[in-house]
């Protein structure tokens, strides 16, 4: 049963296989396998398509999906932030500044022009000083994907350099619990 496997695997070469035809490969065997590796690569080309669909940028953030009941985590905002880069590399870079003394990783973006003067005017914005008051992150994103996707106009950025810290402190935001993060009573944590 073994041998009659594996001289199957060497029917389109010069094994034991195809001893009987000499050697040789039937041209209706070479045309039937041409068709199939056509087929594939057609699937796998609509696979491709597919994938590059399904794995759209989302620039939304959580504050947004839960109608400004949530707030994301330092996760979503290193996410924005490349993701910002990704979708509009001609306007925005995002960049780390440094390690919290807790070892997190903090970012911040530039948006502005390629075309800008170097002695543009730079516009800085923070958000997230106050651990429990973070909502200026997800405003700030929220505004921004909607003057670089061109829903706001005219563009408030033109002509600036804008430099943004999503989330000054860090660790503070980060630290979730009944004492780090007194909440509102429709407050979601």
């Amino acid at each position: 049963m073994e041998i009659s496997y594996l001289s199957s695997l060497w029917r389109f070469g010069s094994g034991p296989a195809n001893a009987q035809n000499g050697g040789s490969v039937d041209a209706s065997v070479i045309t039937n396998y041409g068709v199939r590796m056509k087929t594939i690569l057609v699937l796998l080309t609509m696979m491709t398509g597919i994938a590059a669909f399904s794995a759209a940028i989302e620039l939304t953030t959580i504050a947004e999906q839960s109608n400004w009941i949530k707030t994301g985590r330092a996760d979503e905002t290193e996410r924005l932030c490349k993701d910002f880069a990704k979708k509009f590399p001609n306007r925005v870079q995002c960049q780390s500044y440094g390690k919290t003394p807790e070892g997190r990783t903090m970012w911040y973006m530039q948006i502005h022009d390629k075309k800008i003067n170097a002695n543009a005017p730079v516009v800085w914005l923070q958000a997230g000083i106050h651990a429990g008051e973070i909502d200026g992150k997800d405003a700030v994103f929220l505004m921004m994907r909607n003057v670089l996707e061109k829903k706001l106009t005219p563009d408030p950025f033109k002509g600036l350099k804008v430099v943004f810290i999503p989330i000054v402190n860090l660790d503070g935001h980060e630290r979730f619990g009944k004492w780090n993060r007194p909440k509102p009573a429709k407050c979601v944590i």
